[in-house]
């Protein structure tokens, strides 16, 4: 569950845990990934493990996947990270834009085709869980860098749900 420490990440990493699966957060912050885990563990037991990867950076995505790999591979990704400020968009800035979109858009996409790829190498299937806001249908104002992120990440989602059927892996 990327930003799986807090949340609505945090939520589902829980429902998961008590539905008996192993599961792995990451997100930026480790301190605030092993609280999370830890506390998890102890109300719930079960296996939580917290590692801290910026998926702004597809070396960190491979580092902390082979690292994931080395154990046991995933059996499900849950696209869960983002971020989010509220601006006028003629106040928004370049650097502003990536801050949103490197994590919600590009982080999502690399993410989804690294573990896809060992997915289908490994001849595993496999499910991806994008979480989207309702303004990938309506829009909202003083949000365009998160409402085209998400936008962007509900047509990877549908693509690759016919692109990547023949695999087994769902969408």
């Amino acid at each position: 569950v990327t930003g799986g420490a807090t949340g609505l990440g945090r939520e589902m990493a829980e429902a998961f845990l008590t539905l008996g699966a192993d599961v792995v957060i990451c997100g930026r912050r480790q301190d605030v990934l092993e609280a999370t885990a830890a506390d998890l563990i102890s109300r719930h037991g079960g296996q939580v493990i917290p590692i801290a990867c910026d998926i702004r950076s597809e070396e960190a995505i491979a580092a902390m996947l082979d690292r994931i790999w080395a154990e046991t591979p995933l059996t499900g990704l849950v696209n869960n990270a983002a971020g989010n400020f509220v601006s006028r968009t003629e106040d928004l800035s370049p650097r502003g834009f990536d801050a949103i979109a490197n994590t919600v858009f590009r982080g999502s996409f690399f993410m989804t085709l690294d573990v896809g790829k060992r997915w289908i190498a490994e001849k595993r299937r496999g499910n991806v869980l994008s979480i989207l806001a309702t303004f990938v249908w309506n829009g909202s104002p003083f949000t365009v860098p998160s409402a085209m992120s998400k936008a962007g990440l509900n047509v990877m989602t549908q693509s690759l749900a016919v692109e990547w059927a023949r695999y087994g892996l769902r969408f």
